[in-house]
C-alpha cells in the first residue's frame, strides 16, 4: 500500500495530512516542509519535476495552507548539506525551487536557505515569488535582525560557515 507506485508512496504523506486537517479547526494552518531540489548527482534521488508532482500529489486536496519548502536530503554527507548550506552555494538557493512549487500548486510557500539580508529576502519575496522567508542563521547571527533594519542599521552577518549552528552536529557535539 506505501511502495512502490507514485501514488502508493503518497498514500502515508496524504493520510497524515488528512489526520491532522481532520483534527484542527478551519482556523488552523497546515503546513508541510519539503525539499524542492536534493542536490544529488543525476540520476540519484528525485528530480525536480519529481518534486514538483509530489507537492501537487500532496497539496491537491487542501489539506496543506503552506509548504514550507527547502532543499536537500538525508541520502548523502553532501547533500544533507544543502539542508544548510554553506557558504559555497549561492544565497537564496532554494528560492527559484520555491517559487517554482508556488506557481505548480497555487499553495502559500515560505522558502528557507541562505536567506542572509533583506535584500536577499525580497529577491525572494519579488523575483521568485514566494510569500514567506525563513532568516534562521541570520536571526543566530543576530537575534536583534528585524530592530537592526528598522533602526537603520547594517546587522552583524551570518557568513555561511556553519561552525555555530550545524557544524556541531557535524562534529558530534
Amino acid at each position: 500500500r506505501y511502495g512502490g507506485s507514485f501514488e502508493n508512496r503518497l498514500r502515508f504523506g496524504r493520510e497524515v495530512l488528512a489526520a491532522v486537517r481532520a483534527w484542527t479547526s478551519e482556523d488552523f494552518l497546515v503546513g508541510f516542509r519539503m525539499s524542492a531540489y536534493h542536490g544529488l548527482l543525476e540520476g540519484a534521488g528525485m528530480t525536480d519535476a519529481e518534486l514538483v508532482e509530489v507537492a501537487q500529489g500532496l497539496t491537491a486536496g487542501g489539506a496543506v495552507d503552506l509548504l514550507s519548502v527547502s532543499g536537500g536530503t538525508g541520502y548523502t554527507v553532501r547533500s544533507s548539506s544543502v539542508f544548510v548550506p554553506g557558504d559555497e552555494l549561492p544565497e537564496n538557493v532554494n528560492g527559484p525551487h520555491a517559487g517554482r512549487l508556488r506557481r505548480e500548486t497555487g499553495v502559500a510557500t515560505l522558502v528557507a536557505g541562505r536567506i542572509l539580508d533583506a535584500d536577499t529576502a525580497e529577491e525572494a519575496l519579488t523575483r521568485d515569488g514566494v510569500d514567506l522567508v525563513a532568516m534562521t542563521r541570520a536571526l543566530i547571527a543576530d537575534p536583534d535582525l528585524p530592530r537592526t533594519y528598522a533602526a537603520g542599521h547594517t546587522p552583524r552577518p551570518c557568513i555561511s560557515l556553519n561552525e555555530g549552528c550545524i557544524g556541531r552536529l557535524y562534529q558530534g557535539r
